[in-house]
């Protein structure tokens, strides 16, 4: 949208739509993604694409498309100790990290996305009602500087 000329307001609007990013284009990016993930993992000691798939909905489990969220790494640490044969139950609880290891403020999810998947965890300010303009202006910001 950048590229064509659209204001940063304009943009904002546009990804509030329900049909931003279509039902079926979601569900084939989501699929696709497990299933190389999967493919990756078949020589992996370490899995996590069921973890994935049994938590997305409930759970953020990303703080972008590449940084986990402690969920996530709680349950590779959880999975490394059980190959090392140690006590995975350390991992349990909230307290092995006080806050996000791997945060990342430049991500959103659109409204279309979330709603697609069926997401049901609540996210930042209850889905950016109050601070996803100003995420989202910050993100195009940032993506102008690149063009």
């Amino acid at each position: 949208l950048l590229l064509k000329g659209f204001s940063k307001n304009e943009i904002i609007f546009a990804t509030k739509m329900d049909d931003f990013v279509s039902k079926e284009e979601t569900l084939e990016a989501f699929n696709s993604t497990i299933q190389m993930l999967r493919e990756r993992e078949s020589v992996a000691d370490i899995k996590i694409a069921d973890f994935i798939e049994a938590n997305y909905r409930s759970y953020r489990l990303f703080n972008s498309f590449n940084h986990p969220s402690n969920k996530v790494l709680k349950e590779v640490v959880k999975q490394v100790l059980e190959i090392m044969k140690l006590d995975a139950s350390l991992v349990d609880g909230d307290s092995m990290f006080l806050k996000q290891v791997l945060s990342h403020d430049g991500f959103v999810i659109y409204p279309s996305v979330y709603k697609h998947l069926g997401l049901t965890f609540p996210t930042e300010k209850t889905l950016y009602r109050k601070d996803y303009d100003s995420l989202l202006k910050k993100l195009i910001s940032r993506m102008s500087k690149t063009l």
